[in-house]
């Protein structure tokens, strides 16, 4: 084969990869595309206008038309809950704020909400409250557990056998009888 042959291969190839590549693919889903991007402007738009219902509309359309994982997904949920905030409609912005939250991804953006003024409504309700609250008991949970392994000594298998059977086990039975004894004497039932 020669160069000028191999050349004009080339630029055949080229030129018939280029073509397949400008065409739609059968059988290949086409994304969303852009739908969620003009809602996005639009949003921005209605924000900077002052108008806080159609800014909240929007963001939440644009929200709804990201499919999970998408990258942008948190940033457009975030801006739906802030535009349900702004708009009056704090219970909205949570579930926004929640789903974001479940995804697990940028929870970093979500922890930032209670210094946005847009959340001032929201961060008062109690499923907002509940998040802090549970990192907290978390936090001194562990911190016990740490504290109580590092001041204690370890007990021997032999040490924690003899406690089960001697010291928990009758305990736990008594706790039985007891019990019992308690729903005959006094009629109650379960």
């Amino acid at each position: 084969m020669s160069l000028r042959d191999m050349v004009s291969v080339t630029v055949i190839v080229v030129v018939v990869a280029t073509v397949l590549a400008a065409l739609p693919a059968p059988g290949i889903a086409q994304s969303p595309g852009d739908e969620w991007r003009v809602r996005f402007a639009a949003g921005e738009e209605a924000r900077r206008a002052g108008d806080h219902e159609s800014y909240a509309r929007e963001m939440a359309a644009a929200a709804r038309a990201l499919p999970a994982g998408q990258l942008n997904r948190p940033f457009v949920q975030y801006h739906a809950a802030r535009g349900a905030a702004l708009s009056g409609r704090p219970d909205e912005a949570f579930e926004w704020l929640r789903t974001a939250w479940e995804e697990e991804i940028e929870s970093l953006m979500i922890s930032f909400a209670p210094y946005d003024p847009a959340f001032a409504a929201v961060v008062e309700t109690p499923g907002f409250l509940k998040l802090p609250i549970f990192v907290v008991k978390v936090f001194l949970l562990v911190f016990f557990f740490i504290w109580e392994r590092a001041t204690f000594p370890r007990f021997r298998y032999d040490q924690v056998m003899r406690l089960g059977w001697k010291v928990l086990m009758p305990i736990a039975l008594a706790n039985v009888f007891v019990t019992g004894l308690y729903y005959v004497v006094t009629g109650a039932t379960t």
